[in-house]
């Protein structure tokens, strides 16, 4: 299989693992906002990073509560937003009390049907 972009692998783990579907958000690869420049002019900055879209998820989703994700990038993310963290595998995670999953099969397993 070919997987065409990030998010379809993403949802193929998913349905591999027996996991339920939901939604997956890619992360924004850049920031921007207007500033002004000489003159007052009106001017967009673009920053190029990686811009966390948690925060908006939940002002939305208010009842939002874990994260789950097999790196420490993204659980040090999930953490800071305030959720807790379910990590799979074995990344490190310098963060308070993950649970931990050796794989995406235990964690499905565990999983109300």
């Amino acid at each position: 299989m070919i997987f065409t972009s990030a998010l379809t692998h993403a949802e193929e783990r998913l349905r591999l693992a027996e996991l339920p579907d939901g939604p997956i958000l890619p992360w924004q690869r850049e920031q921007w906002h207007v500033v002004h420049g000489p003159r007052d002019i009106p001017l967009i900055a673009v920053e190029p990073r990686l811009v966390s879209q948690l925060p908006e998820l939940r002002k939305m989703f208010p009842n939002l509560k874990t994260g789950i994700c097999d790196s420490e990038l993204a659980a040090k993310a999930f953490a800071g937003a305030g959720l807790s963290v379910i990590l799979v595998g074995q990344a490190k995670a310098d963060v308070s009390g993950p649970t931990r999953y050796p794989s995406w099969e235990p964690l499905a397993k565990s999983l109300p049907k």
